[in-house]
């Protein structure tokens, strides 16, 4: 099952995580030495959830952590939705090596899921080998007081009615990402320019798309999703009209843009 998986194929298209040309990542360091935590506990199977806004840059960082030299001794599957269910049958045999699965948007596969965790709260470790799980979806905790509750629909349905799967959670709470602040957005902003235009920015310029960005597109902490910074710089280096333009408006003109080919 997990050796029929294949690898992801880089993509071309600047917007999506595994453009080879926007191989950086920014504002994460704390998180990726978290995940690397995670993934060298003593336990064989661990599991755990990564939320966030869209754009944050969830499987941008799940990408970036697969392809670090540190950890070349362990495998990375990115496991398509539709093969999801194929994962009840994975068996301890079927590990050869420390394997690490990535399912994302795991809301749309919560019941699949269920069936998974539930086979694998039998296994035992074969050699030594360590089985990771990261679940990456938008919704995230609720800020209740009750623990039962403070869980997503979609991730109880995962729990089910047995406290058996929830043992074997890395950290009773998933990790949360917010929008990256304007040290890191600057980098993003020199990244794209060097990989797709040939102009080069004045600094009077990224001043302009950083105060766009602060103004018109930061949260109340003055952070904002990567994603949006990516499709700030990209619209300036095209037009340079900024003035009216909002986080619908600039997920639009990338829509319109790209429409026709992303319909072939």
């Amino acid at each position: 099952i997990v050796k029929n998986v294949p690898p992801i194929v880089p993509s071309e298209y600047p917007f999506h995580y595994s453009c080879p040309h926007m191989s950086g990542i920014y504002g994460r360091e704390e998180e990726l030495q978290i995940l690397e935590c995670f993934l060298h506990t003593n336990a064989f199977i661990s599991f755990w959830v990564i939320s966030g806004p869209a754009g944050v840059g969830k499987s941008k960082m799940v990408y970036y952590l697969s392809r670090m030299k540190s950890l070349s001794d362990w495998r990375f599957v990115f496991v398509p939705k539709n093969t999801v269910k194929d994962l009840s049958k994975l068996r301890e045999c079927d590990l050869v090596q420390n394997t690490c699965l990535i399912v994302d948007y795991a809301n749309e596969v919560s019941d699949e899921l269920s069936d998974m965790f539930r086979q694998l709260t039998h296994y035992e470790s074969p050699l030594e080998i360590k089985l990771r799980i990261l679940l990456i979806a938008r919704e995230g905790m609720r800020d209740v007081h009750s623990y039962d509750n403070e869980f997503p629909i979609w991730f109880q349905t995962i729990l089910g009615s047995s406290r058996t799967v929830i043992n074997r959670m890395y950290k009773q709470e998933f990790l949360s990402l917010s929008g990256i602040g304007e040290k890191d957005y600057w980098k993003l902003i020199d990244d794209y320019c060097s990989a797709f235009s040939s102009i080069t920015l004045s600094d009077t310029e990224k001043v302009l798309i950083s105060y766009y960005i602060s103004t018109k597109l930061s949260d109340m902490m003055s952070k904002v999703e990567p994603i949006y910074v990516l499709f700030t710089v990209d619209a300036y280096l095209r037009d340079k009209k900024l003035t009216h333009w909002d986080k619908n408006e600039l997920v639009k003109s990338v829509i319109d843009r790209n429409y026709e080919k992303w319909k072939m």
